[in-house]
This record gives C-alpha cells, structure tokens and sequence, in this order.
C-alpha cells in the first residue's frame, strides 16, 4: 500500500503533464510522449527501489484495460471496404515481417539466449505493440526484468532510427518505384479522432469515464468467464478475450464514434510505458544488448526490403506503403505527423483504424509464431 500510495500518483500525472509541454517543446513532440514515458520510467526504476509486486500489477492492470479500449475507435468494416490497397499492404507487410522473423531466428540462433521467444516477441511488437509484446511474453514464459524490457528499449533505439529515415528521405526513396496516391475527390479534412480536443472539460470526462467503465466491464467479463471456464484467470484467454470484446464493441456506433475512446486508451498505454520501463534492468540490458540489437535489426530491416519489394509488385502506392509502415512499427501518435510529411490527410482515418487493428493482430501474430518456433 505504501509503494501504491507514493508511486501511483507520480505513474497516473507523467503522461498528462507530458502531453501538456508536448506542443511547447520540440523535443518532446519529435520524440514522442511515450519514448519519454518510457525513459522516466526507466529512470524511476533504476534510482529508486520501485516494489516489482507494484510494477507487475501496474503493468497487467494497464494492458488489460488499454487494449480493448483502444479498439473501441477501430471502424472494421469501413476499413476493410473503403481501404483495399491498406488491407493489401498490411498483408503484404505482415508476410515480410513473419517470414523475416522466421529466417533471423534460425541464422541469428546464436546472437541471443532464446531466438524463438525474441523473434516471436518482435513479430508482436511491430504488428501490434508494447503491451501486444508484454502479453505474449508473459503467455510465453518470457523474463520479466531482461527480455522484456530489453526488447522494449530495443525497439525505442531502433524505431528512433527507421523514424529519422521516414520523416526525411525513405518517401523520395519510395516514390521512386511505386506509383503515387490516388486522391480521392470526396476527400474529407477531418476526423472524429479531432473533436475530442473540442469538447468541454465536463464532457472529456464524462466520455473518458464511460471508456473506463466499458473497458472494466470488458476485462470484468473476460475475466469471470476465465474462472468459470478454466477456474483460474488463464493470460492466454483473457488477452485473446479482450481483443475480440475490444472489437465487438467498435461494432455499436455510439461507442465507436464517441470522442475520446483512443484518447483514453492512449493515456492508459502511456502509464504502461512508465511501468515497463521502471522494470528494466539497466545493466542486464546492456549484457545482451548487441546481440538483441543485431537480431531485431536483421529483422527490420529484411521487412523493409522484402514490404517494398511486394508493394512494387502488387501496384501499392507509395503513401500507403508509408502509412502500413508506420502503424506497424511504431505507435498511434505518429500516424498524423507523417500524414502531414507525406502531405495527405486522406490517409490518416485508415491509418488510426489500421492502427488499431494492429492491437487485435499482434497478439495472434505473436501466440501463432511462437506455436511453431516454440
């Protein structure tokens, strides 16, 4: 109770006072407020003595309650009837990612202690996200103060790098040999994802607690049918459980359509950064972090090449191609900013519905991949 009554506090106001200098310093804007969430969080963990009985429950706690909130917003059937070259390209994607995990975990078996579980979790955290990885590293019997965490701060260094290249020159690069974007003349310049900062702070709240209740009533229910079915809150259930309740309720309009639901799962998964972040072993990590460097980074880079290669093949075009890319290796908030470097805001609904998507496909990705490596 001590360690809940002195670190809570600190965990739930991070994110929100992140978000409120993130348009006054750059820094924090180009970098993202979940990297900083992560980088405080592992600087918590490795100055002060943050109990991991608190850190676990903080971080089972966030996932269970961000991932179906974060598919309330998800349109599932206008993404897949209006966003043909965006479902191609997914597929495209997830295909060069799966078979370049495949290939790196056999020829980079000696590069890290457990190749099939790494490869499994990096599938999961570049078609879904951190807590899709975290989910299935705890599925899988992954370290919980090394793998982890080291494949998280893995990540964050090698995203930070593909990030550099997508906001400078890999579009120029890509437009070179794919077709250019088919614009649309119906084309709408917003989004319901904009209305939320629009509404009155009585009306925020009241949509961010409806997204709480719905959330705890999702994981309430999952959770009671584990027990019922299993006697026991089985981690494989309950993740795949939340999921599709995630996804069944994107399917009530006024659910789906009522600002603030992504808003609220956002700020959830960025108390989850702080959390996983805090867990991290600083000096375990740097112990295996070239050799996880090397295996993650093989990775990546073989889905670049082999992802353009097929979208060269099938006729995507190069805006696409671009968005695919950034709602699979990196997080929501970056789907705007690299709309408006490609300078097409057309792209920017499937981008967030694609987005959150990847949440429902991670962690079958990652649970199926590790079935056969495993």
């Amino acid at each position: 109770m001590p360690a809940a009554l002195i670190f809570l506090p600190i965990f739930l106001l991070i994110p929100g006072v992140l978000i409120h200098f993130e348009k006054r310093l750059k820094i924090i804007q180009w970098l993202s407020v979940a990297f900083w969430c992560y980088v405080l969080g592992i600087i918590l963990g490795n100055v002060w003595e943050v109990p991991r009985d608190f850190l676990h429950t903080m971080t089972d706690t966030t996932v269970a309650l961000a991932i179906p909130i974060l598919l309330f917003s998800a349109n599932v059937p206008q993404w897949l009837r209006l966003a043909k070259p965006t479902a191609i390209s997914y597929g495209l994607y997830l295909i060069a990612l799966i078979s370049m995990a495949l290939v790196v975990r056999f020829i980079g078996s000696k590069w890290v202690e457990f190749p099939a579980m790494s490869a499994s979790m990096t599938a999961t955290v570049w078609t879904g996200g951190t807590p899709n990885m975290t989910a299935v590293g705890k599925m899988i019997g992954a370290s919980e103060d090394i793998l982890i965490p080291g494949i998280t701060l893995t990540d964050l260094m090698l995203s930070g790098m593909l990030l550099i290249l997508v906001l400078s020159v890999l579009h120029s690069f890509y437009r070179l040999y794919l077709p250019a974007f088919q614009h649309s003349k119906e084309a709408s310049e917003e989004s319901d994802e904009d209305n939320f900062g629009q509404l009155s702070l009585k009306q925020k709240f009241i949509n961010v607690l409806i997204s709480l209740l719905i959330g705890g009533l999702c994981l309430g229910i999952i959770a009671g049918l584990s027990i019922l079915i299993f006697g026991e809150i089985n981690l494989i259930f309950v993740m795949i459980g939340l999921t599709l309740t995630g996804m069944a309720v994107s399917f009530i309009p006024r659910i789906r359509k009522m600002p603030g639901t992504y808003e609220t799962g956002e700020y959830i998964f960025l108390i989850f950064c702080i959390a996983i972040g805090a867990t991290t072993n600083i000096e375990a990590f740097l112990q295996k972090a070239v050799g996880l460097t090397a295996f993650m980074g093989s990775i990546l880079v073989g889905t670049l090449l082999i992802h353009s290669f097929l979208a060269r093949i099938f006729k995507i075009d190069a805006d696409t191609v671009m968005i695919t890319l950034v709602s699979g290796v990196f997080s929501t908030p970056f789907i705007g900013p690299v709309a408006n470097r490609l300078q097409n805001r057309e792209i920017v609904v499937s981008g967030l519905t694609l987005s959150a998507i990847n949440f429902a496909i991670g962690n079958f990705v990652g649970l199926g991949l590790w079935s056969f490596l495993g």
